[in-house]
């Protein structure tokens, strides 16, 4: 298997062995991709191989993302079972998974996960295996069960490998070059499995189906079919048909001329195989033929086409043909096995139908003769003299009838018996037999038995009325009895009770008939362009195949005890519904509809409706009908297509299925283009708003936005006029701030202010913040009479207005409106809608941005008046903004300033300092007061003192800082001054101290010398005394001599 995987992979490849892991080296050898060990956490790539490691436990999370986990000795699930089980959630039906072997029911869980999610499971044929014999359950949840011959090309042929498209990259690999031989000699290992399909599988669907699998997936095919064709009609029937994509069924017969170029025609009827590389591009033909089969095949996404037939007698029978979805260049090894194909299973499929026939035949002749046995008939015709020819050669019919009536046949107890009688209950007559016959059959019957009397006169089927009144089916074949002369001796017939087969005949023509339409209605349906055009056309085809008077579409609003009728069709036998009805008016037909579909073939006479149910159908001039819902869970239904008829009708089972498939298919088709009409309106409504957000992004007046709304959306949808209003609170009145309208058109008188209040019942519905939708004023139910005359008044007859309401207060609306009646569509609503709330929120912004101007030319103005320096900066110091003092001051320009530029302002002995002190502020949200010098613009520095405020945002966190410099150098120099007088008057108190303290001295010293002379009278003790006192008085440095 490695060895066919090319060695440009679109995947990623995983190698997971219960045993050790295989060497690396090893599988090397075997192919070009690169290869490692799976590691925890890697993403798996595109083009590489990889091996789970022993012991562990590998799965594959979502984003193909590895995960390995040590393995349990017993680990429960088996680690198979878990890489397929996330295989399933990680990449679901994109995983492709081979299992070559195993044990127990490892592997089951894993893949009925994988199968369940669309992925493909390919399993080894168990005779093939070495070791362990896989489960039967594995084997059963396969997609496919494979030799080994065949395996490695079906999972090349999956990943869409071609055979052609791959020889130059094996040119290098010689060991390995993928040559014709190994093509024929796996293309003879597909054949012998097939072989060994075609004896042993007894029913021609499963034969059918699990041949045509296994060729597509040998061959990388998406479709295959068996069709059988009937010459004398010009007719094929689709009898088997399977494709990997979603497309719709096409079991059925079809005009030959609808379903195959006439052009290969010729061919298929002379035996030769139909190959076509490009479908689109080969059916060239211009003709309505071609086309129709052009566009089927892109319908049914068949692209290339290879068509073997088959003939019987000389007579073309059948053709098996493959298909792919996209453009093929068929090889001639691949349309040789096809054909070989082929060439084994339509013969296989003739021969079943045979043995089938040859059982039906037999059991239908059991069948018949019991039925002959039990009901069984004989008229006498001895007395008649009848031969063959008739009474006499001018006997006429009526002749004929005259004289049975003169006979008594005979009858067996089991005709009694099974029309309900006991024997002898009916009378033995002709009249009898006659008053037996339903009335719309008599005339034929009769003339039957009328004709002349030949051999082997044909058989006749008519209806015979039951005891209890309803009619059997029943097949009447008379044979006439010859004697020896040639005369007529008896009739002997027998009837045969048909009902049960015309009823599955009938139920079979329905089946086909209902296939037919349903695909024609689902065909149709997909081209149709909105929701209106599905339903209509739904409604219209369901009543011209049922023949009904009225078709219509209502949707359910059970809180509202209501129903609305919103599409319906129908002729003229009987007039049209309402466009609602009240739930409440019909109390048994709507109990039945909670739970099923409703059906009534005579509204007077079936049981089960109340007289209300009655009363009110009759009113509706309802005769029969069938009500088929959709329903969200048990008696919630959502949706319901009503089959009227104006008169009693029986309904038959095959168009009760109908109605209900068509109901559902319809539901879809219109989710379906309704999903489509929003992705176009979404689409549209984007383009227009991003057209008018370009438009009006750079307005500042809010008045223009609101112009160019009314203009844009004026044209868009074609109306006269569209104006914008915002409500004043303080008056209560809406005011109109901005209008357009046609030129030409004479323009609506409106005031530009009006009361909130006026015209109501639409005014609660704008203050509600809904739209106000009248498509005709003059004919709305909800409108009282003196907002219609208003509408007169200022020449309106349709309008359409959107309020925007925040905090359920009512702040504006964007109207437009017309002088005509007007349909505003869904899609027009929902523009005007998501315009007026983009509008508004494009006037808030002009608003805002134009006060926000104002604003900060009023900073500006009064940031300039002030002789501060003023600045903003970010917490980091990178500063944006400066007044207009500050770049006077320092004489910088503001490209200079900005940024970082003022600390070249900053006194270098002062940055260091500052910046520090900034910082620290800063971190701690706190404001900040320092002083420094900054430089003026002639290079003087003066002091200046700093006020820095931090802003803090919602978190806390600071986000700004406003800052302000006062110069202060003045105030600095004069405390420069008053600081040296101080010292100066500092250092004159302190001599003035010092003297005083010196003459205090003195004045002591002499007081001491005073008390001295009193104490001592020796003259020179004194004058020492003295001395010594004079020279305490004496300042430092002097002595005496």
């Amino acid at each position: 298997m490695l060895a066919e995987l090319p060695p440009t992979l679109p995947v990623a490849v995983l190698i997971m062995s219960p045993q050790e892991k295989p060497a690396l080296k090893d599988l090397r050898r075997l192919s070009l991709l690169p290869m490692r060990e799976a590691e925890d956490g890697a993403v798996l790539e595109s083009g590489n191989v990889y091996v789970a490691p022993p012991r562990q436990v590998l799965t594959i999370r979502p984003g193909l993302l590895c995960a390995l986990t040590p393995q349990d000795d017993r680990p429960s699930p088996p680690p198979l079972d878990q890489l397929l089980g996330s295989l399933a959630l990680s990449a679901g039906s994109r995983a492709l998974v081979v299992i070559l072997g195993g044990e127990g029911q490892e592997g089951v869980a894993g893949a009925r996960a994988l199968r369940g999610v669309g992925g493909t499971v390919l399993v080894q044929r168990p005779e093939e295996m070495t070791g362990a014999a896989l489960p039967t359950l594995l084997l059963q949840t396969a997609t496919l069960v494979l030799s080994p011959a065949t395996l490695a090309r079906v999972v090349a042929d999956l990943l869409g490998h071609r055979l052609s498209g791959y020889k130059d990259p094996y040119q290098a690999v010689p060991s390995f070059e993928i040559t014709e031989r190994k093509y024929r000699e796996a293309n003879q290992a597909f054949l012998v499995e097939i072989s060994r399909d075609l004896s042993q599988l007894a029913s021609e669907k499963e034969l059918c189906h699990t041949v045509g699998l296994k060729l597509a997936a040998h061959l990388g095919l998406t479709c295959y079919h068996y069709v059988d064709v009937d010459e004398d009609r010009a007719e094929v029937t689709v009898l088997h048909f399977w494709h990997a994509l979603d497309v719709p069924e096409i079991l059925g017969t079809y005009p030959v001329a609808g379903f195959i170029a006439s052009d290969r025609l010729g061919g298929l009827r002379a035996g030769e195989t139909t190959i076509i590389h490009d479908v689109q591009n080969e059916l060239q033909e211009d003709s309505p033929a071609a086309a129709g089969l052009r566009e089927g095949a892109a319908a049914q996404k068949i692209s290339a086409y290879v068509a073997v037939p088959y003939s019987q007698d000389g007579r073309w029978k059948a053709y098996f043909a493959v298909a792919d979805s996209q453009p093929r260049r068929w090889t001639e090894l691949e349309v040789r096995l096809i054909q070989e194909v082929a060439g084994q299973l339509s013969p296989r499929i003739e021969r079943l139908r045979v043995q089938a026939a040859l059982r039906a035949s037999e059991a239908q002749y059991r069948l018949a003769e019991e039925a002959a046995n039990g009901l069984s008939y004989t008229w006498n015709l001895e007395a008649l003299h009848v031969t063959p020819g008739g009474l006499a050669s001018s006997s006429t019919p009526k002749d004929i009838r005259e004289s049975l009536r003169t006979l008594t046949p005979t009858y067996s107890d089991g005709f009694s018996r099974v029309l309900g009688y006991s024997p002898g209950e009916v009378p033995l007559t002709w009249a009898a037999w006659q008053a037996l016959i339903h009335p719309d059959d008599l005339e034929r019957v009769s003339a039957e038995y009328g004709q002349p009397f030949l051999p082997g006169r044909s058989s006749i089927e008519y209806r015979l009325r039951h005891r209890d009144g309803h009619y059997l089916d029943v097949l009447d074949h008379g044979v006439v009895i010859l004697d020896e002369q040639g005369r007529i001796r008896r009739l002997t017939g027998s009837v045969t009770d048909i009902t049960e087969r015309r009823r599955a005949e009938e139920a079979l023509r329905e089946s086909k008939e209902r296939q037919v339409f349903l695909l024609r209605l689902s065909e149709t349906l997909r081209t149709e362009p909105d929701v209106n055009a599905v339903a209509d056309r739904a409604l219209g085809l369901l009543l011209e195949q049922l023949s009904l008077d009225r078709c219509s579409i209502a949707e359910y609003q059970l809180e509202e005890d209501w129903a609305d009728l919103t599409h319906q069709v129908g002729n003229g036998r009987m007039p049209p519904l309402p466009n609602g009805v009240r739930l409440s008016d019909f109390p048994e037909a709507l109990q039945v509809m909670l739970d099923r579909t409703l059906v009534i073939e005579d509204v007077t006479h079936t049981p089960g409706l109340s007289d209300l149910d009655r009363k009110n159908m009759n009113r509706l001039g309802v005769g029969a009908l069938v009500a088929a819902t959709l329903r969200r869970g048990e008696g919630r239904p959502l949706r319901c297509i009503f089959a009227v008829s104006a008169s009693a009708r029986p309904w038959t089972s095959g168009e009760i299925a109908l109605i209900e498939e068509s109901t559902e298919r319809t539901w879809a088709a219109m989710e379906q283009a309704r999903e489509e009409m929003l992705r176009r309106q979404a689409e549209e409504l984007n383009a227009f708003l991003v057209r008018f957000t370009d438009t009006v992004r750079r307005f500042t007046d809010p008045q223009a936005v609101a112009e160019t709304a009314c203009r844009l959306i004026a044209e868009r949808l074609g109306v006269e006029h569209a104006y914008w209003t915002e409500v004043d609170w303080a008056t209560r009145e809406h005011v109109i701030t901005a209008s357009v309208h046609t030129p030409g058109v004479p323009v609506p008188v409106i005031e530009s202010r009006f009361p909130v209040g006026d015209w109501e019942p639409l005014a609660s519905l704008q203050r509600a913040g809904l739209p106000v939708v009248v498509d005709d004023t003059q004919e709305d139910s909800r409108l009282p009479p003196e907002v219609k005359a208003g509408y007169v008044q200022i020449a309106v007859g349709a309008d359409l207005s959107v309020p925007v309401t925040i905090d359920e207060k009512l702040r504006c609306a964007l109207a437009v409106n017309q002088r005509l009646p007007r349909h505003w569509s869904e899609g027009e609503i929902a523009l005007v809608q998501g315009l007026v709330g983009r509008c508004w929120s494009e006037v808030e912004r002009a608003r805002a941005e134009e006060a926000l101007r104002a604003s900060e030319a009023r900073f500006r103005a009064v940031a300039n008046l002030v002789p501060d320096l003023l600045w903003e900066s970010e917490p980091d110091g990178l500063t944006p903004w400066y007044n207009q003092r500050w770049l006077d001051y320092t004489g910088q320009t503001f490209e200079q300033a900005t940024g970082w530029g003022w600390t070249d302002a900053i006194h270098p002995d002062d940055r260091e300092g500052s910046a520090r002190r900034y910082g620290q502020a800063v971190q701690c949200g706190q404001p900040l007061r320092q002083e420094h010098r900054i430089r003026r613009h002639d290079g003087e520095y003066r002091w200046f003192v700093v006020n820095a405020f931090p802003l803090r945002d919602e978190d806390g966190e600071v986000n700004r800082v406003y800052g302000a410099a006062t110069d202060i150098h003045h105030l600095r120099e004069k405390s420069a001054v008053l600081e040296a007088r101080v010292e100066e008057r500092t250092h004159q108190l302190a001599e003035l101290n010092a003297e005083f303290e010196s003459r205090n001295r003195a004045l002591e010293a002499f007081a001491e010398l005073t008390r001295s002379l009193a104490l001592h009278l020796d003259p020179y003790a004194l004058i020492r005394r003295g001395q010594e006192v004079a020279l305490s008085l004496l300042p430092e440095g002097f002595a005496t001599y």
